[in-house]
């Protein structure tokens, strides 16, 4: 066996190569340098596109005839769609994908929205801006030159690209839409960054004489508008805006993604959980609302970081709330401290409260005697009192939720009485006859009108009378719209009981009580709720 050769031995001296070195970052290769070019003849392929961009994007109109609407902080420009040319049928690739080189930041040339297409190609919608024209023009051209030794520039951009064309203004909408059809839905408007463009975009849809909801969602990239319109209207507003919306959607306005798990696994205490995170209480001297209800599960985790108190008219009862089916003063609480968490929920924000909320227990629980209607005025007043006497020197008004048919509304009533003694700052052993009653303290009583249960359309949506204690002349009495007009999905054979921008058929009012005996109620609405109704008008 021959030896193994030993190096050691060696003296000879190494070839130095310092003099040929050259020192370079390393970069790894953006794409594999042995695949096959996707085009035969790029020259061709490049005066395709152009053509193709040059009619997509017609002649900028001139300043006295452009429809498009001036925002600050928009470029004017025009909306095209690309489609990507389809994989070959042999190809493992499951789909040929819109580059997202295809953008160029620094021109505001900016990818709106893409989608897959059955062929395994992908279209999206692009904005070029007016002043970006040439330059896009330009790249495409020193796309298609003879590159010579060099790489061809810009191939991963152009090279899947198989048509450029006009986009259309159903182009935005997701889903199936009628264009012709003549209902008024709730949209939603997915608005690109920053939030100042959603404002700037809302403006200009209500000098428009569009309808827009209050509310809004703010994501990172992207927010979120809701307008009230016939689909034509919207697809015009939007093409009087390019390059504002990214996407249309029909507007859910559901709480349903919250209470059904489905397939993500998310059950009511992940959605909880999470916006409990985002939560910060409010100050310490902030104002508060005191909710004379059935009292309050003061632990809950969207309850705890506002509640500032929480009491039994009658101690013997506990603060805690005793209603079934998680109760009625705690979800009051909730809406003192949140109103609707819908939004809430479908946001990522932080959620900073500007005021807290009281809890006192003003209705007995079961195995104790139920208050005599004769004694309601008298427990509001004594709850009240012994709200005050607790947490004196806040500013606090109350809520009451609950109402009652034991005296008819056409007339006051010992409750409501009582209730216009504590908004007046009048209740027994306030009176001081050496104030003038125009100088003395008062509250803030906030009254619900009363709830309508369902039924026949003939008996359910005709005005009902308000129930006690709502017709007090002192109180702010509260009543019910709705904006909510949509059935849920998929939709059974109803119809909402009545449209959009309406009074909800839940909210009762004085319209049918005698005007020179009664106040006018309610004073104000809010978001109450809309009723479903089948084909026989149930």
């Amino acid at each position: 066996m021959a030896e193994p050769d030993n190096f050691d031995t060696r003296d000879r001296a190494h070839i130095s190569i310092d003099v040929f070195r050259e020192t370079a970052a390393y970069t790894f290769p953006s794409r594999n340098q042995e695949r096959k070019p996707l085009r035969g003849d790029y020259t061709a392929h490049a005066t395709q596109l152009l053509d193709q961009l040059a009619a997509a994007l017609g002649t900028v109109p001139a300043a006295a005839a452009d429809p498009r609407l001036p925002i600050q902080g928009l470029k004017s420009g025009t909306v095209v769609e690309v489609t990507t040319l389809p994989p070959a049928e042999d190809s493992r690739i499951k789909a040929v994908k819109v580059p997202a080189a295809l953008e160029f930041p620094t021109q505001d040339v900016v990818i709106l929205r893409s989608e897959r297409n059955e062929d395994r190609t992908e279209s999206a919608l692009v904005f070029v801006p007016d002043d970006a024209r040439a330059f896009l023009r330009n790249r495409i051209a020193d796309y298609g030159r003879d590159p010579g030794n060099q790489r061809r520039p810009d191939a991963e951009r152009f090279e899947v690209i198989e048509e450029v064309r006009a986009a259309e203004a159903v182009s935005l909408f997701t889903g199936e839409v009628d264009l012709a059809a003549p209902d008024i839905l709730w949209w939603e408007l997915w608005v690109r960054q920053p939030v100042a463009l959603a404002d700037r975009l809302v403006a200009a849809a209500r000098n428009a004489n569009i309808d827009v909801h209050g509310d809004r969602l703010i994501f990172p990239d992207t927010t979120v508008v809701f307008i009230h319109a016939v689909a034509a209207a919207v697809a015009a507003f939007a093409a009087r805006v390019p390059g504002a919306i990214t996407e249309i959607r029909r507007a859910t306005g559901t709480i349903e993604p919250f209470l059904d798990r489905g397939e993500t696994g998310l059950g009511q205490h992940d959605w909880v959980e999470e916006l409990a995170q985002r939560v910060s209480p409010p100050s310490p001297d902030a104002p508060v609302v005191c909710t004379l209800d059935t009292g309050v599960m003061a632990a809950h985790p969207l309850i705890a970081p506002g509640l500032r108190g929480a009491w039994a008219y009658d101690p013997a009862w506990g603060a805690d709330d005793h209603q079934p089916h998680g109760g009625h003063g705690t979800p009051l609480a909730g809406l003192v401290l949140y109103g609707d968490l819908e939004p809430l929920m479908n946001d990522e924000r932080p959620v900073e409260l500007t005021h807290g909320a009281e809890s006192m227990k003003l209705l007995p629980p079961g195995g104790f005697p139920p208050t005599k209607p004769p004694s309601y005025g008298v427990v509001t007043q004594g709850a009240v009192s012994s709200v005050e006497i607790e947490r004196p020197d806040v500013v606090r008004s109350f809520c009451i939720a609950t109402s009652a048919t034991d005296f008819p509304p056409s007339r006051p009533s010992t409750w409501s009485g009582a209730i216009d003694q504590i908004a007046a700052g009048a209740m027994p052993g306030e009176a001081d006859d050496t104030v003038p009653a125009a100088e003395r303290p008062k509250r803030l009583i906030v009254v619900a009108t009363g709830n309508v249960s369902g039924g026949m359309a003939v008996d359910v949506l005709p005005s009902q009378p308000l129930e006690d204690p709502s017709q007090s002349w002192n109180a702010l009495t509260i009543g019910g719209f709705t904006r909510k007009e949509q059935p849920p999905a998929p939709p059974p054979v109803l119809q909402a009981a009545v449209p959009a921008n309406h009074r909800s058929p839940f909210s009762r009012g004085s319209q049918s009580l005698p005007d020179d005996l009664t106040p006018i109620k309610p004073e104000v609405l809010f978001e109450a709720g809309n009723m479903m109704s089948d084909a026989t008008g149930f």
